[in-house]
């Protein structure tokens, strides 16, 4: 899927106010592009994770508590 295509659809879809939000983050995103990189500590995680994966497509998931309210963390490799 073209990139400019999943930002824009990430973008509806978080602001649905479905509690669900969702980015695209590459160890190389366009020069021109903001906050195109990972901003925590997961997204930098599952980079690196799919880097040394021998299954590309297995995703990288975690479940956590936010502010006492359970989270769930899931990342895909897209190529």
């Amino acid at each position: 899927m073209p990139a400019t295509l999943s930002i824009e659809l990430a973008s509806k879809i978080s602001e649905a106010e479905s509690g669900v939000s969702t980015r695209l983050y590459s160890n190389f995103p366009f020069a021109t592009r903001k906050n195109g990189g990972p901003i925590n500590e997961f997204e930098s995680q599952a980079l690196s994770s799919f880097q040394f994966a021998d299954d590309k497509r297995q995703a990288f998931i975690r479940y956590q508590y936010i502010n006492g309210q359970p989270f769930l963390s899931y990342a895909k490799a897209f190529s």
